[in-house]
C-alpha cells in the first residue's frame, strides 16, 4: 500500500511538473505573439513615415525651386527698379547692340 501511495505521489509530481512546462510554454508563446504583432506595426509605422518622408522630399524640392524662380524675378523687379549700381554703370542691357 505504500509504495502505491509513493508511486501516486510521483505521478501526481510528474503531471504537475508536466502541467507547468505546458503553462510556461503556453505564457512564452503569447509573448512571443505579443512582440511579434508589435514588430508589424512598427513595420508598418516605418513604411508610413518612409512615405510620408517621400512626399515631403518633393514638397522641399518644390519650394526650393520656387525659392529660386521668385529669388530671380526679385532680382529682376530690383534691377528694373534700380538700373544702375551704385557706381553709375548699367546693372543691366535690355538692348541689343547691332
Amino acid at each position: 500500500m505504500l509504495k502505491q501511495n509513493a508511486d501516486l505521489d510521483l505521478l501526481r509530481s510528474l503531471i504537475n511538473v508536466i502541467e507547468s512546462e505546458r503553462n510556461e510554454r503556453i505564457y512564452l508563446e503569447n509573448r512571443v505573439n505579443r512582440i511579434e504583432n508589435l514588430v508589424y506595426s512598427q513595420s508598418s509605422k516605418f513604411q508610413d513615415i518612409k512615405y510620408q518622408l517621400k512626399d515631403l522630399e518633393g514638397e522641399v524640392a518644390e519650394v526650393r525651386i520656387n525659392n529660386q524662380v521668385l529669388s530671380e524675378k526679385n532680382a529682376e523687379l530690383e534691377n528694373l527698379q534700380h538700373p544702375y549700381s551704385s557706381n553709375a554703370t548699367a546693372i543691366c542691357n535690355y538692348q541689343e547692340n547691332d
